[in-house]
């Protein structure tokens, strides 16, 4: 990896090492970033920096930044001279930081005020905790609640292996970077850039295993949902059929060691809608490439055509995420 004198340069404004460090990677989202920041600095949980990591943005957002940085010194804002990617920018949130725990905070999302207090609170009064999470307001661009996604209606600590096979089978059901606060020292590895739909569940395995992911069921964030985002386009593509693909090889071992055959039957449905959907979409190779599947011979001749046929009818398959 390059030195981080080569990737951007920063004025260090205080030498006071914080708890948690507040780390909002951006590009381009000006129109975003000070409500974003104003939650950040609202937080009731004081020891704080907050980074803003600016991936070259074309916009006002280094004109926001300064402004609230006047008003708020514990705000620190880097510009990489060209953009390195969302996955770059991620990694470098962690190289940064120079908190005990990290907070994420994408530049369209916005927290609540006692979010971090929360999140520290899980760590601190529970051992064996590796990340810890928060139900999520999914929003529209406006902020207008569409939904609220939680892995849990109360508060549980869940084993990190019971985790990942959930989440394996059901989607990611932790959340967002904006959900999440996870130890610095735990997390030096790094984001795989091996993924481009799946980075974060991914990056919240590796945290997991042989520890524990502390579930808040309160709403303390809010996630934006709007066309603008990556997640979009990768889900018309063949992008997240790939990142589902390298899933299955890298976790398919141990998260399918004690899973039930429903949960085996799941994975291989949801391979045929994303298959499907993308091959609408225009997405080739298709379904003869996929053999990351619990049941490939039932695959081909049955799971993927009748999927496919259930598509073409306007049907549209629901499974319960959070």
């Amino acid at each position: 990896m390059r030195e981080l004198e080569n990737l951007f340069t920063f004025k260090d404004r205080t030498t006071h090492m914080p708890s948690v460090s507040i780390c909002i990677p951006t590009f381009n989202h000006g129109q975003f970033i000070e409500q974003s920041l104003g939650s950040a600095t609202a937080q009731t949980f004081r020891d704080t920096e907050i980074i803003v990591l600016d991936n070259a943005s074309q916009d006002d957002t280094e004109e926001i930044v300064a402004a609230a940085a006047v008003r708020d010194a514990r705000i620190r804002y880097v510009r990489h001279p060209q953009n390195i990617g969302l996955i770059g920018n991620l990694n470098a949130c962690i190289e940064m930081a120079r908190g005990t725990y990290i907070k994420l905070l994408c530049a369209d999302d916005s927290l609540q005020p006692d979010c971090v207090s929360r999140l520290v609170e899980a760590f601190e009064r529970y051992s064996g905790v590796r990340l810890a999470g928060c139900a999520r307001a999914v929003t529209d661009e406006s902020l207008r609640t569409l939904r609220v996604a939680r892995a849990r209606s109360e508060f549980e600590l869940v084993s990190g292996d019971a985790m990942i096979e959930e989440c394996f089978f059901f989607g990611n059901r932790i959340g967002e970077p904006t959900a999440v606060m996870f130890r610095r020292a735990d997390s030096l590895e790094g984001f795989s850039d091996r993924y481009t739909q799946l980075p974060d569940m991914e990056m919240w395995f590796r945290l997991l295993r042989g520890g524990h992911f502390a579930a808040i069921p309160d709403a303390l964030c809010q996630v934006r949902s709007h066309p603008q985002q990556a997640t979009w386009s990768n889900d018309q593509s063949g992008r997240i059929i790939e990142d589902r693909r390298r899933l299955f090889r890298e976790y398919a071992e141990s998260a399918g060691r004690s899973a039930t055959l429903s949960r085996k039957c799941l994975w291989d449905v949801r391979m045929a809608y994303i298959a499907a959907r993308a091959a609408a979409a225009g997405y080739r190779p298709g379904d003869s490439c996929i053999d990351e599947l619990f049941f490939p011979g039932a695959y081909r001749p049955l799971t993927f055509p009748l999927i496919k046929a259930m598509r073409a009818l306007g049907l549209k398959l629901v499974w319960k995420t959070s």
